[in-house]
């Protein structure tokens, strides 16, 4: 958000808190999203979250932002920059893993560009995990060896060394376009199909 909502009688925290408990849903966060609110309101991105229901989390998000003037903008058309790296290992060396995804919605580079970000968002989470294991293990007094990378890789990486990606303009059943998108994304349809 970029103001502040005039009468509002709760924070943005407690409100999304109501929400998921009302809803009785999961919470996906976007962490650049908390990082920019953070930086354009002048509150501290880790305080916030952990003053959210971490316990429903069932998805992260990484993105980049634009900085236009003074504030920053939640554009998702940059690479992830390091503040937000940062508080995903913050996060993950605090609860664990999360799924993650990482968005790139505007300004969108070539395929290679994009497959830069994916080894560093394991890494980060790998090394953190590490950390987890061990902070889990000595607080209930056992040895208790760190997760193993490489069984948490995705079966198969979204078209890594594959096809240009589908024109969703090009679509007119857009709900059908992404849910076939992300059945190639996952393996379930091939993506020269949707093409």
């Amino acid at each position: 958000y970029y103001m502040a909502m005039p009468g509002s009688t709760m924070s943005e925290a407690q409100f999304i808190t109501a929400v998921v408990q009302r809803a009785d849903c999961g919470l996906l966060l976007d962490i650049n999203n908390v990082y920019v609110n953070a930086t354009n309101h002048g509150y501290d991105p880790w305080e916030f979250i952990l003053s959210l229901p971490l316990e429903r989390g069932v998805q992260l998000h990484l993105a980049g932002h634009d900085q236009l003037g003074e504030m920053l903008f939640d554009s998702h058309g940059q690479p992830v920059p390091d503040p937000v790296w940062r508080l995903f290992d913050r996060l993950t060396r605090a609860k664990g893993a999360f799924p993650t995804l990482i968005e790139w919605d505007n300004e969108i580079p070539g395929w290679d560009r994009l497959m830069d970000e994916y080894p560093r968002a394991y890494a980060v989470r790998d090394e953190a995990l590490k950390d987890f294991a061990q902070q889990a293990a000595a607080e209930h007094g056992e040895v208790v060896d760190a997760p193993n990378p490489a069984e948490s890789l995705p079966p198969r990486l979204c078209w890594r060394d594959g096809p240009e990606l589908p024109d969703p303009k090009k679509h007119l059943d857009l709900p059908r376009f992404y849910s076939r998108l992300g059945a190639a994304m996952d393996g379930r349809e091939d993506p020269d199909d949707i093409a």
